[in-house]
């Protein structure tokens, strides 16, 4: 076997006084073209094989002998090539303590990034051989077996992609980890130089290891105990191998492979050779750093804001069907886009490769329950401006209820330019802002006892509510001070009282009503989605809150007359009624109440017997199936001055439309830092057939989105819903199937449009 000279290099300079000898050499494809068909993942990347080359180089130039036998073999990183230049490569050669020698090869200016390091013992020592004992034949002799081009396919189509120069196998037998194969010189690779022929067929020899314990899964070779040569390998011979277990806590396979030559000798035997399967694409070693480089080699990371994880290997298989092999990384935990898409998270960290995005329905919004969110986060009001407020989810449940349900001006209830209103329970102030957008002047007196509500009630009127009133106590039937419930992630619900278990069943019911109309389909089970949207929502803290009476406030402020008394006290309302003295009751024109069901005959028969017409209303779909009734009542003496201003309807942005600005603008900024392509796919739901039946009206709705945000971001392909729905194959299987194998398709043809050619 002749030196390999050209892959250890020129000698460089020594470094340090334990080295004996370094060597530099700039690898690329250009230079050594058989490199090239050699890939991992779809990178270059340098075979082990070429490492042991290049330590047994260094060992000859040194001593003068090329070494018999390599020992200690570790493979500490993969070494990609770059697709354009060359990757400087250095061999340094230390003396041990025994006489033998250790060569490390390292990449890097600067910090190293140490490769591989290899052992050449004074004494090769001996090791026990491996017991061939006729099984070669044995093998063989069972028939079948595949034909040399099958297993290159089955490997390509795996991750590991072997060009021409790296295709001895002939035809490969494998049987109970076993398995033998026919090897010889490589075909149709006229390149490959003459002393490469020794790492050839030792590459061989891996590659059957993993034939025998691997079965069709890719892998890297991460170092062996020892590799020992007894003579040039040629035409005709076969490797036998076989794997002995895992190691290294399971993760890798071992095993043992030597070649032999027609007659049976031994030509180059393999001991402990170690292989970490991958799912696909390429991996460093387990605990080590991650190689700058490494960035070059595809990777797909996949966040998503619901569970996405059997997308993964759907994905791999189209990828690798289109002839690209990429590592495909779901990250395993749902979030908002938000922290998906923030610095340090799962998308953030890519550096150089494609990034998928995958929103689920409502998925665009930055909220989720359980998150507790920054004071000061301001959000933009249609008709309005931007508001303070505490919870995406919140805001726009009471942007739908308030100003695009109407649920308060229903059953002859009306505002009119200069009434009083008193907001009894007003929270972020989102009633008094929508009655101020119906009759600008009219004077709102807004009380919230809950300080964090409180704070953005009183920037919100100072903003948009000039003379307004508000007021930091709660409203009962007399001046006490009482305890007061506030829920840090579900503000609405918070109250004087509260009943932990009552409120979990109303807000659950809420959740499983909006994701049921999302999902459009009663078969599905829904019932995961609902429990990690309903977790943490009832994290309270109790504070002491001062009360008063309606009548001691009347009497305060001098107001003569209130044309709307408005009240959502969480189950308060009995009370707040009962602080209504006999003689302030006249100058109260209309009521509307949220109460429970258990307080409604009781409110309906106080108010009716105050004079007022009264309707008990059930809740509308967002609250169906909750114990929350709203009761309308009005006096018949109701001054009329011309018809009611109506409030212009919504500018047609809806909950869902409105958040796509901030997911456009969280993709902005992956993009701006990353610099790299990304995939946005806006999604029906991937709940069992939910998906199916997502309503038209709202895929269309979303597949507009797709348009806003490609035009916010431009360079970014957005997915609309309506394309995953128009995928959809008979031969999908079960139902989840239906969905992740539809989304793989089109994002796969997404990622290759972004990846672009050549990557």
């Amino acid at each position: 076997m002749t030196p390999g000279g050209p892959l250890l290099g020129h000698p460089s300079r020594v470094e340090a006084s334990a080295e004996c000898g370094a060597w530099t050499v700039d690898l690329s494809a250009d230079a050594f073209p058989f490199l090239a068909d050699h890939r991992v993942g779809g990178a270059v990347v340098l075979p082990g094989a070429a490492v042991v080359e290049m330590a047994s180089a260094a060992v000859a130039a040194a001593t003068g002998d090329r070494p018999s036998a390599l020992v200690d073999v570790r493979f500490e990183r993969v070494c990609p090539l770059p697709r354009v230049g060359a990757r400087r490569l250095r061999t340094a050669l230390t003396s041990d303590q025994d006489g033998g020698h250790t060569a490390s090869v390292t990449s890097g200016s600067g910090r190293r990034w140490t490769h591989a390091t290899v052992r050449c013992a004074a004494r090769g020592g001996t090791t026990r051989p491996l017991d061939v004992a006729g099984r070669p034949s044995c093998l063989r002799g069972m028939g079948g077996g595949t034909a040399g081009d099958g297993f290159y396919l089955g490997l390509r189509a795996a991750g590991n992609d072997y060009g021409p120069a790296f295709q001895l196998v002939r035809h490969l037998w494998r049987r109970g980890g076993e398995a033998v194969a026919a090897v010889g010189a490589c075909h149709g690779a006229a390149e490959v130089p003459s002393w490469w022929a020794g790492p050839m067929f030792l590459d061989a020899a891996i590659q059957v290891v993993a034939s025998a314990g691997l079965d069709g899964q890719a892998f890297v070779w991460v170092g062996c105990d020892r590799v020992s040569f007894h003579g040039a390998p040629a035409d005709g011979d076969q490797v036998y191998a076989r794997v002995r277990g895992g190691g290294d806590g399971g993760d890798v396979v071992v095993g043992d492979a030597v070649l032999l030559g027609p007659d049976g000798r031994r030509v180059i035997e393999v001991t402990g050779a170690r292989l970490r399967p991958l799912r696909s694409g390429l991996a460093t070693r387990r605990g080590t750093t991650v190689d700058p480089d490494r960035a070059r080699v595809p990777t797909l990371a996949v966040a998503s804001t619901f569970p996405a994880a059997p997308l993964a290997a759907r994905l791999e298989a189209e990828l690798a069907a289109a002839g690209v092999a990429v590592r495909v990384v779901v990250h395993p935990e749902p979030g908002t886009v938000s922290e998906l898409t923030a610095p340090g998270g799962p998308l953030d960290s890519r550096r150089g490769d494609s990034g998928v995005l995958l929103v689920g329905p409502g998925g665009e919004g930055d909220g989720r329950a359980g998150e507790e969110e920054a004071p000061g986060r301001r959000f933009s009001l249609p008709g309005v401006g931007e508001i303070l407020h505490l919870h995406d989810y919140e805001t726009e449940y009471l942007y739908d209820e308030i100003f695009v349900r109407n649920a308060y001006l229903r059953h002859g209830v009306t505002l009119r330019p200069g009434d009083t209103v008193f907001d009894v329970g007003a929270n972020i102030g989102m009633f008094t802002l929508f009655a101020h957008q119906c009759c600008p002047d009219v004077r709102v007196y807004a009380f919230e006892p809950a300080a964090p509500a409180f704070a953005a009630l009183r920037e919100n009127c100072a903003r948009h509510c000039p003379g307004s009133r508000v007021f930091n106590h709660g409203i009962s039937d007399r001046d006490q001070v009482l305890p007061f419930t506030f829920y840090r992630n579900s503000t609405v619900f918070s109250g004087f009282d509260a009943d932990a278990r009552r409120d979990a069943r109303t807000i659950r019911t809420v959740v499983e009503n909006a994701v049921r109309a999302r999902v459009g389909s009663s078969s599905v089970d829904i019932g995961p989605i609902v429990d990690r949207l309903s977790r943490d929502r009832l994290v309270s803290s109790v504070h002491d809150v001062p009360t008063t009476s309606l009548s001691a406030v009347l009497d305060e402020t001098g107001v003569d007359r209130v044309d709307l008394l408005k009240v959502d006290t969480e189950g308060s309302e009995v009370p707040v009624l009962g602080g209504i003295e006999d003689r302030h009751w006249g100058r109260i024109r209309q009521v509307v109440m949220e109460v429970h069901d258990g307080d409604a005959s009781v409110v309906a028969a106080s108010l009716r017997s105050r004079g007022f017409d009264v309707l008990v209303d059930p809740q509308e779909d967002p609250l169906r199936g909750t114990p929350l009734l709203t009761v309308f009542a009005r006096r018949q003496d109701r001054r009329v001055d011309g018809p009611p201003p109506r409030l212009a309807a919504p500018d047609g942005i809806g909950p869902s439309r409105r958040r796509v600005s901030g997911l456009a603008r969280a993709v902005a900024a992956l993009r701006s830092r990353t610099g790299s392509p990304c995939v946005v796919a806006l999604c029906p739901s991937p709940t069992a057939t939910g998906w199916d039946g997502e309503r038209e009206g709202a895929r269309r709705s979303r597949s507009g989105l797709a348009a806003e945000v490609v035009a916010a971001v431009p360079g970014t392909r957005v997915i609309g819903p309506g394309e995953v729905v128009e995928e959809r194959r008979d031969g999908d299987g079960g139902d989840d199937d239906v969905f992740f194998a539809a989304l793989a398709r089109v994002v796969a043809r997404a990622y290759l449009g972004v990846r672009g050619p050549g990557r």
